[in-house]
C-alpha cells in the first residue's frame, strides 16, 4: 500500500503518526519504507483477512512537511 504526499515529509512524523487497525480495533503490524520524501510505502507484516475491514489514520495535526 502507498500514500503519496504533495511535499517531501518528515518521514519520522509520519511513521510516527500512522496507524492501521482491523475492524476489532487491532492493530496491524507493518514493514514501511520511503521511496522518496514524498512517496511512503508500507506492507502489512501478516497476510490480510478477506472477511475483515482495515482503517488505515494519519493524524496530521502531528506531522509535518520539510518546509
Amino acid at each position: 500500500m502507498e500514500i503519496f504526499f504533495t511535499e517531501p515529509m518528515n518521514q519520522k512524523s509520519v511513521e510516527n503518526n500512522f496507524t492501521l487497525k482491523d475492524s476489532s480495533g487491532n492493530m496491524v503490524k507493518v514493514n514501511n519504507n520511503w521511496e522518496n520524501g514524498t512517496h511512503f510505502k508500507f506492507v502489512p507484516e501478516q497476510s490480510l483477512s478477506g472477511k475483515m475491514t482495515y482503517s488505515l489514520q494519519l493524524a496530521t495535526q502531528n506531522v509535518s512537511d520539510l518546509s
